[in-house]
């Protein structure tokens, strides 16, 4: 049987993005905290079918949130059963050290970090990528700016190195033409 967990998590196993977890595949060792979000593709029996799946298969700890309405649930194994943990507000995942903090209404779920710092939501991380993305644009246009400076640089030196080079060039020949005339260059 093939369960799509939508965020497995396993902690000390090899690292890679894949839209299953194939527990035969990973030394049979189930995903230790499996994430659910409720949508419109995941009806009651899918759910239902995919606790009893993990429930069976060893998972140690089950989230379900749906963003519609808020709700957040949770279970911790607890011998050969998944137990429901009845008051979520402030509960510390085991395995993860994570915090969850749900709030009223809709996409109303913070979860903090071990050290305590909350989570960015899709929305902050889009926003923080924009920011970066934008700042990176602006200090590639200041890297080229000052590219572009430094090249009208170089072109004006070169130019003045030429000039030099042209002054020295006729400043000899008139040396030369005054030779040439029985007069010292030095002298005159």
């Amino acid at each position: 049987m093939l369960i799509e967990p939508e965020f497995p998590v396993e902690l000390a196993r090899r690292s890679s993005r894949r839209g299953w977890y194939k527990q035969w595949e990973e030394s049979n060792i189930p995903p230790q905290v499996v994430f659910e979000t409720l949508s419109p593709g995941n009806r009651p029996g899918e759910l239902d079918r995919k606790f009893r799946f993990y429930q069976q298969y060893g998972v140690l700890e089950y989230y379900i949130y749906d963003p519609d309405s808020g709700s957040f649930e949770a279970w911790l194994r607890s011998g050969s059963r998944l137990v429901k943990i009845e008051n979520v507000m402030g509960f510390v995942s085991p395995r993860l050290g994570t915090r969850f903090e749900p709030g009223e209404g809709p996409d109303n779920l913070t979860i903090f970090a071990p050290d305590g710092s909350p989570f960015l939501t899709s929305l902050e991380l889009k926003a923080q990528a924009d920011a970066d993305r934008q700042r990176a644009l602006a200090e590639a246009e200041r890297a080229d700016s000052a590219l572009k400076r430094a090249e009208a640089e170089r072109k004006r030196a070169e130019a003045e190195g030429e000039r030099a080079d042209s002054a020295a060039n006729r400043a000899e020949r008139l040396a030369a033409r005054l030779r040439e005339l029985g007069l010292d260059p030095d002298t005159v």
